[in-house]
């Protein structure tokens, strides 16, 4: 089945209302709408700390309302992230496209009250950069993986494709062997995106 909004295969499909059709989308067009809730979630908090600052304004004293934190964006190589701190001394291993997919799949998961699923995945990512024992390019393998398992993860239930994701899981820990702080760290949360796909 082809995108809807491009020429390329789609992997993913949005529901549409009732009445209305499902629209297919490939992965790049799906990291686009992404990206495009996120920006709007951000207006929105931003607002919404602009009104409660208005009315302690207008009352003349500090109420301390609640409000959402600022967002703490770091940019490397070009690519904005939200949710993933990556050290500047990782640029030459970094695969952005993964990269910004796993932070927009942490920015949808949070708002879906995933927040389990969405630490899960952004320990694992900082922890797989900042490792010392593993290559580069088991880095970048496992980083591609980790962008496939969290584009589907943040899909409703019915639409997940566990027959695909279940055997990713299952690798990630072969390469990772070479590192035991990982290891360490899998087994906490390898059941945790398991669940997901079960």
């Amino acid at each position: 089945m082809k995108c809807t909004q491009c020429d390329n295969v789609s992997m993913f499909v949005l529901s549409a209302a009732p009445g209305k059709s499902d629209l297919p989308l490939c992965l790049d067009c799906y990291f686009k709408f992404i990206k495009v809730i996120s920006i709007q979630q951000e207006a929105n908090e931003r607002l919404m700390n602009y009104h409660a600052s208005m009315l302690e304004f207008q009352v003349g004293m500090p109420l301390n309302l609640p409000k959402f934190p600022d967002r703490k964006s770091v940019t490397i190589g070009g690519v904005t992230l939200n949710n993933i701190k990556i050290d500047n001394s990782s640029i030459g291993v970094l695969n952005t496209g993964s990269l910004e997919i796993i932070d927009s799949s942490i920015s949808v998961l949070d708002r879906s009250n995933e927040k389990n699923v969405s630490q899960s995945l952004r320990e694992l990512t900082e922890a797989i950069y900042s490792n010392k024992d593993l290559s580069n390019e088991a880095k970048k393998q496992l980083i591609d993986m980790i962008s496939v398992i969290s584009s589907e993860a943040v899909l409703p239930k019915d639409k997940r494709r566990s027959a695909a994701i279940l055997p990713i899981i299952a690798q990630i820990a072969s390469i990772m062997s070479g590192s035991n702080a990982l290891v360490q760290l899998w087994v906490h949360i390898k059941p945790i995106l398991e669940s997901l796909f079960n």
